[in-house]
């Protein structure tokens, strides 16, 4: 009886301990590889188990964006000539277009109540937000005179976090803003900064993002006021990019560009420590999400 009181009391220590030096490790993460010779959808398990393809075919599929209920993705295919916004089930059956235009639609991202879709359109001749249905009915443009694109949700479907050129006047350096969807009034975040694909964390408290320093994309955080900005200590002479939390906040996960080699999908705890690497294929890997819940 001691015994096995002993080996319960361990166990239950390992696996506290396991906990607090990996988080929680659940859920499974949406990405985009190259592999087959062109840019297709995956998903694998946050322990690296379980790979599968979702998408198949001639064109190129990319940003996997999930439903708030984990049973959807939202997608950008050039399937049929130009990019538009797609959704299919989360096993990769019944795909389905939502846009059509003959300029591009890309980067889809789900609102976390579920009701509206956010992606980027070129139909203007600028890069704009618009938002759309899930059906892909009442589509509804941001209009800016500027080029707008990486939106990400706040918890409460209310506001938008985004990357523009707005103030920078330079469609290669874009800035980081936030656009209140009742009063379309807009705030910038961190001037004087070259920012790219920002992710709201789900308490609503933080923003992570790409940012350019020297000529190397490193990831930060930082309050979802503006104040407080954080770069994440991982080697800093490799590209990170697209970084995305996880549904807890306590994991990151991102391309990184390992040793100039190609983009790999890592996995991190959320203040840069623990980093380990969760594909290892022989394609360009890119473009990871966390499934929600």
């Amino acid at each position: 009886m001691k015994l096995r009181l002993c080996i319960i009391t361990s166990l239950i220590v390992f696996l506290f301990y396991i906990s607090i030096c990996f988080g929680e490790n659940s859920g499974k993460i949406a990405f985009v590889s190259d592999l087959d010779g062109k840019n297709n959808i995956y998903i694998i398990n946050v322990d690296g188990t379980d790979e599968k393809q979702l998408t198949k075919g001639s064109g190129n599929n990319t940003f996997p964006a999930w439903s708030p209920d984990g049973t959807k993705i939202a997608f950008t295919s050039d399937r049929d000539g130009n990019e538009e916004i797609y959704v299919m089930n989360a096993d990769g059956c019944n795909q389905k277009r939502l846009t059509n235009n003959p300029k591009d639609n890309w980067g889809a991202a789900w609102s976390p109540d579920g009701s509206k879709i956010a992606f980027v359109s070129e139909r203007t001749g600028y890069q704009q937000i618009n938002l759309i249905d899930p059906d892909g009915s009442n589509q509804q443009q941001l209009k800016s005179e500027s080029n707008d694109a990486n939106p990400s949700w706040s918890p409460d479907s209310k506001r938008i976090v985004f990357v523009s050129d707005r103030d920078t006047h330079n469609d290669m350096v874009s800035e980081m803003y936030i656009i209140n969807l009742e009063n379309n009034k807009i705030i910038r975040l961190i001037p004087n900064s070259d920012c790219c694909a920002p992710c709201w964390s789900s308490d609503g408290r933080k923003i992570l993002f790409q940012s350019r320093k020297k000529g190397i994309w490193n990831l930060n955080i930082v309050n979802a006021n503006g104040d407080g900005q954080t770069q994440l200590n991982i080697n800093n002479k490799y590209d990170q990019w697209e970084p995305c939390w996880s549904p807890d906040g306590k994991q990151i996960v991102f391309a990184y560009e390992e040793n100039y080699k190609k983009f790999k999908i890592f996995i991190m705890n959320s203040d840069g420590t623990n980093l380990r690497k969760l594909t290892n294929g022989n394609g360009e890997e890119l473009e990871p999400v966390w499934s929600p819940g």
